[in-house]
C-alpha cells in the first residue's frame, strides 16, 4: 500500500539529502551504512541502528513540512493559472513544445511534460 505524504516525511531521517550525494547532512557516508535491508535513512527499512545519526522528525515537524509543501504547491499553481512562470514569476508570453516537454517563453523554464493543446 502506498504511504501518505505524512508517512513519507516521517519515514525520512532529518539528515537525508538524497543518495545521489556521497554523504548525508550529518556527514555519514551512505555506502558505509547501507545493508541488505536498505538504508538507515528510512525508518521503514528497520535498520536505524546502523547509523548513530539516524533521527526522524517529530509529528509537529511532519505537520509543518506538509503545510510548507501545500503552500508552495498552491503558489506554483496560482502563478501558472495567472499566466506566470511558477519557477521565476516571469509573465508567460507563449509556450513552446520541445520533444515531450512544454516550456515557458521567454524564460524557458519547463512547465510540464505533455503536449500543448491544439
Amino acid at each position: 500500500m502506498a504511504m501518505t505524504t505524512e508517512e513519507q516525511i516521517a519515514d525520512w531521517c532529518i539528515h537525508f539529502n538524497g543518495i545521489q550525494h556521497a554523504q548525508c547532512k550529518a556527514g555519514e557516508v551512505y555506502k558505509s551504512v547501507k545493508s541488505a535491508q536498505g538504508y538507515p535513512c528510512f525508518k521503514s527499512d528497520n535498520c536505524a541502528a546502523q547509523c548513530s545519526h539516524a533521527t526522524y522528525p517529530t509529528p509537529e515537524e511532519v505537520t509543518a513540512r506538509v503545510e510548507q509543501m501545500q503552500v508552495a504547491i498552491k503558489a506554483s499553481v496560482n502563478a501558472y493559472l495567472n499566466g506566470n512562470c511558477p519557477h521565476c514569476g516571469a509573465k508567460i508570453e507563449e509556450k513552446k513544445q520541445v520533444g515531450r516537454c512544454v516550456y515557458a517563453i521567454p524564460c524557458y523554464h519547463r512547465l510540464y511534460q505533455g503536449t500543448l493543446p491544439a
